[in-house]
């Protein structure tokens, strides 16, 4: 029994279009990965602002702000909040049509913890980054005295 010829060009169109989707290097694919992850890697080309508490960072500091990010080291999504006893600070970024909203808070030795505010749930999670810790917390100085 032959295979009907409609099959075979079905396929012939459709293997190739799903290799190309499905395919790790597609562009489609880590834009979708990086939308659903926790801790998303940001493009200073496409990242349009940043800000800590409210105020935008300038472009030197929002590039500073990028390259931090993106060496941070994540460490582990956390259950629980250990961040009670230490100063919040809100964190957005606008990234093309996405929008990134955290609570950040200090816990010291370069550790950071986030939750990542989504539409129905928040997730919260420590990173470990000295350049970060400096950044925020440089920040957070800057506000508190002007």
């Amino acid at each position: 029994m032959a295979i009907p010829a409609w099959i075979a060009y079905l396929a012939a169109v459709v293997i190739p279009v799903l290799v190309l989707v499905i395919n790790p290097a597609s562009a489609w694919v880590n834009r979708w990965l990086s939308s659903v992850s926790i801790y998303p890697t940001l493009e200073s080309s496409k990242t349009q602002s940043v800000s800590l508490n409210g105020a935008e960072l300038s472009s030197d500091e929002r590039l500073q702000f990028i390259q931090a990010w993106n060496h941070a080291i994540y460490l582990t999504e956390r259950s629980e909040f250990t961040g009670s006893n230490y100063k919040a600070i809100n964190v957005h970024i606008k990234e093309g049509s996405r929008t990134f909203s955290f609570t950040a808070f200090l816990l010291g030795d370069g550790k950071i913890q986030f939750i990542r505010h989504l539409r129905r749930r928040n997730i919260t999670f420590q990173v470990s980054s000295q350049a970060l810790e400096e950044i925020l917390r440089t920040h957070v100085e800057r506000q508190s005295v002007g």
